[in-house]
């Protein structure tokens, strides 16, 4: 998506389209994190992390908050998923069967944690 994103978006006249990379397997460390989202923001591309998790090998649950909590790249970010995993990957649910009051500890974290959405959410002006 990176080596595109630039003719991607400028084929968009509306120049409405958001990038979304989903934050597994290859981005184990903050630098390569860094690096990706950091491709996009000096290109002026407006890029969000459409999905991350706990008990992955990423650093994106903490480092994307914090860089987006201080302001140093704006980008945004998306927990995955609400409930229903299977197949061993039931550790990316955000609450026990469906249930809002039954938060994991993925949950917990993303919704109540350092950086979390409950520390940097603003409610939107429409």
């Amino acid at each position: 998506m990176r080596d595109n994103a630039a003719e991607v978006f400028a084929s968009d006249p509306a120049r409405d389209t958001v990038f979304s990379v989903h934050m597994y397997g290859v981005y184990d460390t903050a630098w390569r994190v860094r690096d990706y989202l950091t491709a996009f923001t000096r290109a002026g591309l407006p890029i969000m992390v459409g999905s991350s998790g706990t008990g992955t090998p990423t650093v994106t649950r903490t480092r994307t908050r914090s860089w987006r909590r201080r302001g140093e790249l704006g980008v945004g970010y998306l927990g995955w998923s609400w409930s229903g995993n299977s197949g061993g990957v039931d550790y990316l649910d955000l609450v026990h069967d469906f249930d809002p009051a039954r938060l994991t500890g993925w949950g917990q974290r993303l919704f109540h944690g350092p950086d979390g959405i409950g520390e940097t959410a603003e409610e939107a002006a429409v």
